[in-house]
């Protein structure tokens, strides 16, 4: 049997700030007040099994994924539209993104780290121009 130690802790400076959080499902309503820890000589903690711990690992790298996609999604925008004065169309902004994911053009960052991703805009800022429409 494998075991894990996975751990996360919240903190807060004083009770009144602590509130529930569902936190990806990994908190629930009915039992999150045993588990706060506050002024407590011994700690209680909720023990998940692994299919729990893989799911919460989903959701929380789905929600993750979501909010990184709509930041490049945003600052290619924010970009093109202050070097072109136009928005780009749906299919260069996709463009983009599959590049940032799968692309092989910036290969001396770590794919996800932020001097890639500002490597990546300039090259595709010059490369994605605007599409003329006749």
């Amino acid at each position: 049997m494998k075991t894990y130690n996975d751990f996360i802790i919240q903190t807060s400076a004083n009770d009144d700030e602590i509130d529930f959080t569902d936190f990806w499902g990994l908190n629930n309503r009915d039992t999150f007040k045993r588990f706060i820890n506050y002024h407590e000589d011994d700690f209680k903690i909720r023990v998940m099994d692994n299919d729990q711990r893989l799911a919460f690992y989903g959701r929380y790298h789905q929600e993750r994924a979501r909010k990184q996609l709509a930041y490049y999604r945003n600052e290619f925008i924010k970009e093109y539209v202050r070097v072109y004065h136009v928005t780009p169309d749906f299919s260069q902004i996709q463009i983009f993104i599959n590049a940032i994911i799968n692309g092989n053009e910036v290969n001396d960052e770590p794919r996800y780290s932020v001097a890639h991703f500002e490597k990546m805009l300039k090259i595709y800022i010059v490369r994605l121009k605007p599409i003329r429409r006749s």
